[in-house]
């Protein structure tokens, strides 16, 4: 599942569909959701006001059933008045009112989507590993930031 920051931070659901490569704004298609389903209003809830994707993963298990759910009445019926469908041209990725190193794309693999399938795995494997720790990417090199610290005691010298 693919999802993306568009239009000023709003949560978009990218889909294929007969038509072509197109964005479900999650939030302003909630209402093609049957309103008693307790899915919407987690989706609401954690997207609502351009929320955090944190959330959204720390509820994939619920928030999952109603994407996959969007997603399902976009290709069934993609001109269901209750959603609101974007083509990719349309949108504009970027934002002035965020911070450049946010993260503008997602993408969820579940487990039973990768584990039997050798073409996510052999993807991985040509991944180029990731330093241990976050905060030793610096500029696109790996350092190790214990060469670079002092301690206050060595600031004030002898």
């Amino acid at each position: 599942m693919k999802l993306v920051r568009f239009d000023d931070w709003k949560t978009g659901l990218l889909v294929q569909l007969p038509i072509g490569l197109r964005v479900i704004d999650v939030v302003e298609s909630l209402g093609a959701l049957s309103f008693e389903a307790p899915i919407s209003g987690v989706l609401n809830g954690i997207l609502k006001d351009r929320g955090s994707w944190g959330p959204l993963i720390e509820h994939w298990g619920q928030a999952s059933v109603g994407l996959r759910r969007l997603a399902l009445l976009a290709a069934v019926g993609p001109g269901n008045s209750r959603l609101v469908i974007r083509r990719i041209d349309e949108i504009h990725f970027g934002s002035s009112s965020v911070n450049s190193n946010d993260v503008a794309a997602l993408e969820i693999a579940e487990l039973c989507e990768v584990a039997h399938d050798p073409a996510w795995r052999e993807a991985m494997r040509r991944q180029p590993a990731l330093p241990q720790r976050a905060d030793e990417w610096i500029d696109g090199r790996v350092v190790s930031l214990d060469a670079h610290r002092r301690l206050k005691s060595d600031a004030r010298g002898p």
